[in-house]
């Protein structure tokens, strides 16, 4: 089952947020605080960003995170995909799946895009990702941290 985070998810969610920044997947670690200020977010305003978490029998088995923002190349709002964390435990139990499909059947009618970053050398997820529609673009992204 994917439902929407709640309140009483704050240390399970604050445990995966942790443990997401410990996988091999992520380039930089991050303050604690910022999982702070992003659960905070999810509680209080959810102007930028949404949580949506994953079930089995009682027992959560991952998040999604969803940044937002508008897209004049989609026409209308972006969704980015933050984060997709899956337990250990329930790792290759199309836990993933089950996460983009809620996604592709729920979203609102103004959501136009759905984005996401991907290391080029993680290919079981860039073939999940390939399988559920999703194509490269052909430029690179640059940040700067403020």
């Amino acid at each position: 089952m994917i439902r929407p985070i709640r309140a009483e998810d704050k240390e399970t969610y604050l445990k995966m947020a942790e443990e997401f920044y410990k996988l091999d997947v992520v380039e930089e670690s991050i303050p604690q605080i910022n999982f702070l200020k992003t659960f905070d977010e999810l509680m209080e305003k959810k102007s930028y960003a949404d949580c949506l978490i994953c079930e089995r029998n009682g027992e959560v088995c991952g998040y999604l995170l969803l940044a937002k923002t508008f897209s004049q190349e989609a026409g209308g709002i972006c969704w980015w995909l933050e984060e997709l964390y899956v337990v250990p435990k329930f790792r290759n139990s199309n836990v993933a799946s089950e996460f983009f499909d809620y996604i592709f059947n729920n979203k609102p009618e103004h959501v136009k895009r759905l984005r996401l970053e991907v290391e080029g050398c993680k290919r079981k997820l860039v073939s999940l990702y390939q399988s559920k529609g999703f194509s490269f673009l052909g430029y690179d992204q640059m940040k700067i941290d403020f």
